[in-house]
């Protein structure tokens, strides 16, 4: 420092892979070395040319003026070659890795960080952060048995000459309970497919882990709709209501949503359900354009769901405030995906 000079914060790049449920924790966690430790963050984000609604209305909301938002170049979904057909995780990792072409430039633009941290499907960036001598580490969200999991596949990969699904017995993974075949995650179970040949690479790639911690995030942006959501929420009684949601891009069939329709009714649980538009063609059909569907409830619903579930339930179109919701006193209990 000279004189009264402001000595320059240290800054580290954060880079999530596509998709709002990556961009949400590590959003959250791209706070905390700036409000509390003085550190410059620049949160590098993967864009597409499909427009999301959710995405900005996230993205400008509660932003600490020391973390910079930098949207990479927008990758051309319609380009994106499908292989496994509706697998949703060969897709954003295709769209992850094409963005991703850019990142060598832009990390010497917005002035070479000190580190960088991605998420378990953005380690390609490992390879630019060796090439300009920047320390990667990555930043996993899942528990602790999954990450023990992922961190073993590659060496179990190396051992095992079958299907996974096709052994006689529970895997032994290090530290955690055996873990039964047909308990796998979907996308291990078949080491023939691109999504298992995804997870591996990432997992080959990965070598440096940040130490976890309890991150929630902490504030929420409510529209109109989140604020009647959560007046309705306010006038049931305590530990009552249970939250239903499958995730920023989950749908369901119109058979199994008809089927969680009248298993909500029959019960006669208090519930809040966000509703998506069901589809047949896969099982995120809206991971892709999150926020920006369109849905009218009444359309997917058995007849006459509403009347009989009035008072009882309340239907939330598309999009809720889940950490108001779940950190309500009236809310019981939380049914959604693995994720």
């Amino acid at each position: 420092m000279v004189g009264n000079q402001t000595p320059m914060k240290p800054h580290v790049a954060i880079v999530p892979s596509f998709g709002l449920g990556h961009l949400i924790p590590l959003f959250e966690f791209a706070k905390h070395p700036v409000l509390r430790h003085g550190i410059r963050v620049s949160l590098l984000v993967v864009t597409t040319n499909e427009p999301s609604a959710a995405e900005d209305q996230l993205l400008s909301s509660h932003v600490p003026p020391d973390l910079h938002i930098v949207k990479l170049p927008p990758v051309d979904v319609g380009k994106v070659p499908l292989s496994d057909g509706k697998l949703i995780l060969t897709r954003f990792c295709v769209i992850t890795y094409e963005s991703l072409r850019s990142l060598k430039s832009v990390l010497v633009a917005i002035g070479k960080p000190k580190a960088l941290v991605t998420d378990l499907f953005t380690t390609q960036a490992f390879d630019v952060c060796n090439e300009l001598s920047i320390p990667a580490y990555v930043f996993s969200t899942t528990s602790s048995a999954f990450s023990a999991f992922l961190l073993y596949l590659p060496k179990f990969d190396s051992e095992v000459e079958c299907e996974f699904i096709d052994l006689p017995e529970p895997i032994q993974v290090p530290g955690c309970t055996p873990v039964r075949p047909q308990d796998l995650l979907n996308h291990v179970r078949n080491r023939k497919i691109d999504e298992y040949k995804w997870f591996l690479h990432h997992m080959n790639t990965s070598t440096s882990y940040l130490p976890d911690w309890a991150l929630i995030k902490q504030e929420e942006t409510l529209s109109r709709t989140d604020v009647e959501c959560l007046e309705w929420l306010d006038n049931q009684p305590s530990d009552s209501v249970i939250f239903v949601t499958f995730g920023s891009g989950g749908t369901l069939s119109v058979e199994q949503q008809t089927e969680l329709a009248w298993g909500l009714e029959l019960s006669q649980q208090r519930f809040i359900w966000v509703l998506r538009k069901p589809t047949d063609a896969a099982c995120a059909g809206t991971f892709f354009n999150t926020g920006s569907e369109v849905n009218e409830s009444k359309a997917y619903l058995p007849e006459g769901f509403l009347n009989k579930t009035q008072g009882v339930g309340l239907v939330v179109p598309s999009w809720a405030p889940q950490v108001s919701i779940l950190g309500h006193p009236s809310t019981s209990g939380f049914l959604s995906h693995f994720g």
